[in-house]
């Protein structure tokens, strides 16, 4: 698959759990983003995260590419685009 880009679509509404950015809560001391990026970077030959407030993943810069959400507000959609 080392010909193949990842894509993950970070962010949301949060309207069923009370963080800003459900990406960043942690488990057992990593990010639930951490582990996405780690399981898919040997899979890929890169991994791009879209999310709709890239500047809070800061942590991951020197891991993937962070691209924020083209039209914001239109939910994965937005991201996708």
């Amino acid at each position: 698959m080392g010909e193949y880009s990842a894509v993950v679509l970070n962010g949301g509404e949060s309207s069923r759990i009370s963080v800003q950015n459900k990406g960043l809560l942690k488990l057992g001391g990593i990010t639930i983003l951490e582990r996405i990026v780690n399981v898919l970077a040997p899979l890929f030959r890169e991994v791009l995260v879209i999310s709709n407030n890239p500047w809070h993943l800061g942590v991951l810069k020197d891991r993937c590419l962070i691209f924020q959400d083209e039209i914001r507000g239109f939910g994965p959609l937005g991201g996708i685009y």
